[in-house]
């Protein structure tokens, strides 16, 4: 924009009576007119490019819809908002509590140890998913009943000095490749039961025995 000399001079040269008091004036009236704009939108130019440069209404909704679904990310519809995401999670709490004791429940079983001293142990239902450690200087039999369930097992771990025979319980049979005793101290057996007709003839099956 000319400044007032720049206007003044103008004027004068057209001729215009008090060219610089018109000047001043006209300089005074486009201040105001500007009302303290910043650099980038105080001329009409600029102002047009600005206008030209705003993002239209389909712009922002176009922009708006894209994001949510990003955040969507094909969700099924019945679980595409937040709604029906806490309404879900509400109505599915009692079974994530019962899945979170359960899990809990098989964790704090996971390799627990079972310390037997005596010369004879009889395996039990809570014996299952553990190490149960046989510990005694003489001989120790470990008797498997004829109870327990389908998918029970057990590691048998010699700790003492004492060998570590398998016995099969009254109604129970216990299957091995090589034997049914333990290979010596800290030698190991693995022992699951493979299936149970009625409940009461466990059938075994015995890894890592000796004859």
């Amino acid at each position: 924009m000319a400044d007032p000399i720049q206007l003044s001079e103008a004027l004068d040269a057209l001729g215009v009576p008090n060219a610089t008091a018109v000047a001043d004036s006209i300089a005074a009236a486009i201040t105001a007119l500007k009302g303290g704009v910043a650099g980038s939108g105080d001329t009409l130019k600029k102002l047009s490019d600005l206008i030209a440069a705003k993002p239209s209404s389909a712009d922002v909704s176009t922009a708006i819809t894209t994001a949510i679904s990003a955040l969507v990310n094909g969700a099924p519809g019945a679980l595409d908002t937040l709604k029906e995401i806490a309404d879900a999670l509400a109505a599915d709490e009692g079974a994530l509590a019962a899945l979170v004791t359960t899990v809990g429940t098989k964790a704090a079983i996971l390799d627990t140890i079972n310390t037997q001293t005596g010369t004879a142990y009889t395996l039990q239902a809570s014996d299952a998913g553990k190490v149960v450690e046989l510990n005694n200087a003489a001989a120790v039999t470990v008797t498997v009943p004829n109870t327990l369930a389908v998918g029970f097992n057990c590691i048998l771990s010699q700790t003492g000095a004492g060998l570590v025979t398998v016995a099969a319980g009254a109604g129970a049979t216990v299957n091995a490749q090589a034997g049914l005793k333990s290979p010596g101290q800290w030698g190991e057996m693995s022992l699951r039961v493979r299936a149970n007709i009625g409940g009461t003839a466990a059938a075994a099956v015995l890894g890592g025995g000796v004859a």
